[in-house]
């Protein structure tokens, strides 16, 4: 939700504005998907400590109503490695964002 708000102030009122390079619309989705992508492709926690990072709902009724913990003290160093991993310079594999407007 923090992205989602972060993307509406940077587009202010009417349509999309931020695109990236390739004219694509700005969505949180991105930023999400890419966040499970490099959990899979780089962590060996099991993909329960992702989805609940994510806040994704147990799809089963039965099983949600036994599995009510947050996981928290799992996801602690999944968000710190997260958190290393985009604060480096990958700019070469990143795509550009740019206004749509100009």
């Amino acid at each position: 939700m923090t992205l989602l708000a972060v993307i509406k102030r940077l587009n202010g009122a009417g349509d999309h504005k931020w695109v990236d390079s390739e004219g694509r619309k700005v969505v949180p989705h991105g930023f999400r998907s890419t966040f499970r992508d490099w959990c899979s492709d780089t962590r060996s926690d099991p993909s329960e400590v992702f989805e609940k990072a994510l806040a994704h709902k147990i799809p089963n009724a039965t099983e949600a109503a036994y599995r009510r913990g947050d996981l928290f003290v799992r996801r602690v160093p999944l968000m710190d490695a997260w958190g290393e991993f985009t604060a480096h310079d990958y700019s070469p594999n990143i795509a550009l964002l740019r206004s749509a407007a100009r």
